[in-house]
């Protein structure tokens, strides 16, 4: 019998009991990380204004210099967020399944093989854009023709249809990045093919699992992103119970029913057999 989202919610919780401390300070530093990166672009803008003033028309060069510096810095700022989000997933994995872990495990990303995780990034990135194509294109002539009704209705339809071609995609190939960051000797593209595999009679289990996760990030937003500290902890752990409850082998074959004695309420350690390390 497969693990319901109310089950895995609560292994979530178990998991997180006593690592809450170490969870938040991860995001805390990801979150400073962040801050960084604004306060550069804060000062980039800021010199490149300064540098306008005085100055006799409008400076294209220097507006583009400016603008080419802050997309580079933008772009390594996602990668490495990106990066150290794995590494903080991949502590996130010891925790559920009763491994040493630590705020080192953040840099995992970086000293396993990054460019398959980063492959990973690029592939979702590009399907991402492939998918918004048809948007794009309906919203640039509905705004070269004015916004006339026929393209404004079709501009919201194209925009639907991309919410529902994001959330496919992301029911087929979501497991990607954990089987890689399981195990990262996995090839890029075993990892997107084992994920549509695993995939296969659970996409309805993952897909109401989001749906009942939207509360808490409304609850996040709506505490100005202060809440994501705890709240993002959580819904990793809860989304990695997920990933184990159904992987194949002898993990599932030895994984514990949620309501049998052995697993006692305190731990989760033994939940899950034969976890890679």
């Amino acid at each position: 019998m497969k693990t319901t989202s109310t089950e895995l919610k609560k292994r979530a919780k178990l998991t997180l009991s006593g690592n809450y401390g170490t969870a938040v300070g991860a995001m805390l530093i990801v979150y400073v990380l962040l801050i960084v990166v604004i306060m550069i672009f804060i000062g980039i803008s800021a010199v490149s204004t300064l540098s306008w003033i005085g100055e006799p028309g409008f400076n294209r060069g220097g507006w583009m210099r400016s603008l080419a510096i802050e997309m580079v810095i933008y772009f390594i700022a996602i990668l490495l967020v990106y990066l150290i989000m794995v590494g903080i997933r991949r502590m996130f994995y010891h925790m559920c399944t009763g491994q040493p872990y630590s705020l080192g495990d953040m840099l995992f990303a970086f000293t396993h093989r990054p460019q398959r995780f980063l492959g990973v990034y690029f592939i979702n990135l590009v399907f991402g854009m492939i998918i918004g194509i048809p948007y794009f294109v309906v919203s640039v002539s509905a705004r070269i023709t004015g916004y006339i009704p026929i393209l404004a209705a079709l501009q919201f339809l194209m925009y639907l249809l991309q919410i529902v071609g994001i959330v496919v995609y992301s029911l087929h190939f979501k497991m990607a990045v954990y089987l890689l960051m399981e195990d990262p000797e996995r090839t890029v593209i075993s990892c997107f093919r084992e994920s549509a595999a695993l995939m296969k009679g659970n996409k309805g289990r993952l897909f109401y699992l989001g749906i009942s996760l939207i509360g808490m990030y409304l609850l996040g937003f709506g505490s100005f992103g202060i809440g994501f500290l705890w709240i993002l902890p959580y819904i990793e752990t809860t989304m990695i119970h997920f990933y184990l409850d159904m992987s194949d082998g002898p993990r599932r074959e030895e994984a514990y029913d949620y309501e049998e004695s052995v697993y006692d309420g305190r731990s989760c350690d033994g939940l899950y057999g034969n976890v890679p390390e």
